[in-house]
């Protein structure tokens, strides 16, 4: 009987995580072809290929930082933020992350929420809604929070600046 309950619940994870996944893909599939609308991919491929290729001091530290991504996904507007905000809360199933920080300043919203697998983080999602601006990013792979701050600098991210807050709220 053990076996069933462990086979169940086993299924029955791997089916929440699988949907919260399409979850993620699905805003971006509905807002990619939006005019109002930045998105951005970088596939594992991308992180492999920069990974692979770096070979100056500067970039070796960048390499360092990549090497365990997975994907990046980000995408953000300025138009109709509050409800996209909104949209993204219930779309996205926030209850199977947990919190690791949320901000709140000024007219902004922030919330850092992670997943874990086998004890490292395996995905990190940063929402930011404001009156006007609404950001989603979401990070896959071996997730060092501190790599991911510094990586999000180097790249000049919107909502970059927000990452280097979460360390201090850990």
């Amino acid at each position: 009987m053990k076996n069933v309950f462990s086979i169940i619940m086993m299924l029955f994870i791997g089916f929440a995580a699988h949907a919260q996944n399409d979850a993620i893909e699905s805003l971006f599939k509905d807002y990619q072809a939006d005019a109002n609308f930045k998105t951005v991919y970088i596939s594992p491929k991308m992180f492999q290929m920069a990974y692979n290729a770096t070979d100056v001091n500067d970039e070796k530290e960048l390499a360092a930082i990549v090497k365990d991504l997975k994907g990046l996904r980000i995408m953000s507007t300025e138009k109709e933020t509050s409800k996209i905000y909104s949209e993204a809360n219930k779309r996205l199933n926030i209850r199977t992350y947990e919190t690791l920080a949320t901000i709140k300043d000024k007219d902004t919203n922030v919330k850092f929420i992670t997943k874990e697998t086998n004890g490292s983080i395996s995905e990190l999602l940063l929402l930011i809604g404001s009156k006007n601006k609404f950001v989603l990013m979401s990070f896959t792979g071996k997730i060092d929070l501190n790599k991911i701050a510094k990586l999000s600098k180097k790249l000049d991210i919107d909502g970059a600046e927000y990452l280097d807050k979460v360390n201090s709220k850990k």
